[in-house]
C-alpha cells in the first residue's frame, strides 16, 4: 500500500506540534502526503493550532530522491528495520556530523535523516524515497523522530526506555529484557491475572524526573502493540524480566540497578556529554526507584510473584 500521492508543484508543508512527557516537538510534512494515516499514533499527543509554546526540535518530511551520504560506519541491528549509520562528507573541519539511514532491506536505505547544521540536532530532514510502502515510510517516520526525541530530551533529566509498561493502583512499572525475552508477555500476565491493570506502552515508555520525582508517560512510539496513551503516572518500579524454570523476584542493590537499567535506555555513544546527562538521569531514577530482576516463566504465578514484590514497597 502506497501513502504518497503523484508528485505536485509548489508543495506546501504546515508543521503539527506535539508534546510527549512534558517535551513539544514539530513535524512538517507535505500537503501530497496523507500525514493523517501516517501519523496516526501522533493523534492523542496532538497540540492545538494556537498553542505558541517552542519546540524543542523539529523535523521536515519530503518525499524523492534521497540525498547523499558519506561514510557507511555501520549497519546496524541484527534485524529489520534497519538502521544506517553515516559520517556526512560536508561535517566541519574536526568534526564528526552524522547522518542516518532506515530501511527493511540489508541492500540501500530508503529513507535518510540529515541535520542542518551538522551535530545540531534541533532540526531534521527526513528524506523518503518515493513510491515507498506505507510500512517503510511509517517506520522511517518513527525510528526518525524516536532518535531525535532521544537525543535532544536526554539533557533534561529523560530517558527514552526499550521496555512494556503496564500500570496498577495509580503506579507505572517498566518491565525491561532483550527483544524477545518475554517483556510483552509478562505485561499480559499482568492484564490477565492482577485485577485492575492496564497497558501504558508495549515498547518505548519515557521515564523523566520531574521536580524530584520519577515520572512514567506513554508516547507514540508503543512497538507492535497500537497502544499511544497520553498519560502519565509515577514510576513504581523497574524490573528486568530473565527466563528461568521457576518464579523469583530479587531486589538489586544500587550499583546492580544501575547496570540494569543502562542497556534498556537509548543510547548515543559517540558523543560524551550526552552519555553523561544520561547517566546523571539514571542515577536520579534508581535512587529513588526499587528495581528488581524477575527470573519467571511465563505464567500467571510469575505476575502474582512479581506484583506481590514490587507493591510491597
Amino acid at each position: 500500500m502506497y501513502i504518497f500521492e503523484t508528485c505536485m508543484e509548489d508543495i506546501v508543508y504546515s508543521q503539527i506540534k506535539y508534546e510527549v512527557a512534558g517535551h513539544v516537538f514539530g513535524i512538517s510534512v507535505p500537503s501530497n502526503v496523507n500525514s493523517e494515516k501516517l501519523l496516526s499514533s501522533y493523534r492523542p499527543f496532538i497540540l492545538a493550532e494556537d498553542d505558541s509554546r517552542d519546540c524543542l526540535f523539529s523535523v521536515t518530511v519530503s518525499v524523492g530522491e534521497l540525498p547523499e551520504v558519506g561514510e557507511l560506519i555501520q549497519l546496524c541491528n541484527d534485524e529489520a528495520p534497519y538502521l544506517w549509520l553515516y559520517r556526512t562528507s560536508d561535517a566541519s573541519e574536526g568534526t564528526d556530523a552524522l547522518c542516518f539511514g532506515f530501511s527493511f532491506e540489508t541492500d540501500k536505505p530508503m529513507a535518510i535523516l540529515k541535520f542542518k547544521d551538522g551535530e545540531d540536532w534541533s532540526e531534521g530532514h527526513l528524506s523518503i524515497a518515493r513510491g515507498c510502502r506505507f510500512s517503510v515510510a511509517d517506520s522511517a517516520i518513527n525510528n526518525a523522530m524516536m532518535l531525535m526525541y532521544a537525543y535532544n530530551t536526554g539533557w533534561h533529566d529523560t530517558l527514552m526506555m526499550h521496555a512494556s509498561a503496564p500500570m496498577k493502583d495509580g503506579l507505572g512499572y517498566i518491565f525491561l529484557a532483550k527483544s524477545g525475552t518475554g517483556k510483552s508477555t509478562h505485561s499480559q500476565m499482568w492484564l490477565d491475572n492482577i485485577e485492575g491493570t492496564e497497558l501504558l506502552n508495549d515498547d518505548n515508555p519515557v521515564v523523566r524526573i520531574v521536580d524530584g520525582k520519577v515520572m512514567l508517560y506513554g508516547t507514540p512510539w508503543s512497538g507492535k502493540t497500537p497502544c499511544y496513551k497520553n498519560r502519565c503516572v509515577p514510576l513504581g518500579g523497574a524490573v528486568r524480566i530473565i527466563r528461568a524454570p521457576y518464579n523469583k523476584c530479587t531486589r538489586l542493590n544500587i550499583f546492580e540497578a544501575y547496570a540494569s537499567i543502562l542497556p534498556s535506555c537509548s543510547s548515543m555513544k559517540w558523543n560524551e556529554e550526552w552519555n553523561k546527562a544520561q547517566s546523571s538521569t539514571i542515577e536520579k531514577l534508581i535512587s529513588s526507584v526499587a528495581c528488581w530482576n524477575m527470573e519467571c516463566l511465563p505464567d500467571a504465578e510469575a505476575a502474582k510473584v512479581c506484583y506481590a514484590a514490587v507493591s510491597n514497597i
